[in-house]
C-alpha cells in the first residue's frame, strides 16, 4: 500500500503537473502505489476549499510542492505549505530548472529535487 501524496501547485502551473509526476516516478520519489492527490474539491454542502485542503493535507503522508514564480505568489500554495508545516508533514520541493525563484526560508531546509520541464 502506498502513501498519500498531496501535490501543491499554482493553478497557472497545472499543465506541468503530469510531467513533474512522471519524472518523480522515474526517480522513485513517488511510486505507482502512491495515492496522488492533485485536485481537491469541497464535497459537503457548506464545506469550503480551506476545509477541503486542510482535510486532504491532514490525510497526506507527504506533500510535494511545485515551486515556481506563480507558486511563490499564490495565496493557496502558501496556505497549503503553512498547513503542511503545522501538521509536520514530509515536504518535498520541486524546483523547475531555470524557472524557480529563490526559496523562502521555510522551504530551504526541505528535501528538494530539480527537474527540467520541457
Amino acid at each position: 500500500m502506498g502513501r498519500n501524496v498531496f501535490v501543491s501547485f499554482a493553478v497557472e502551473d497545472r499543465p506541468l503537473v503530469e510531467s513533474v509526476l512522471e519524472q518523480l516516478g522515474r526517480r522513485q520519489i513517488i511510486s505507482p502505489d502512491d495515492n496522488v492527490l492533485i485536485d481537491y474539491d469541497p464535497g459537503a454542502l457548506g464545506s469550503t476549499f480551506r476545509d477541503s485542503a486542510r482535510e486532504a493535507l491532514t490525510d497526506a503522508d507527504t506533500v510535494v510542492v511545485i515551486w515556481s514564480r506563480a507558486a511563490a505568489l499564490s495565496n493557496w500554495v502558501n496556505y497549503e505549505l503553512g498547513m503542511a508545516d503545522a501538521l509536520g508533514k514530509r515536504l518535498i520541493t520541486v524546483l523547475l530548472k531555470d524557472a524557480s525563484p529563490e526559496l523562502p526560508s521555510n522551504l530551504q531546509q526541505t528535501e528538494s529535487v530539480e527537474l527540467a520541464i520541457p
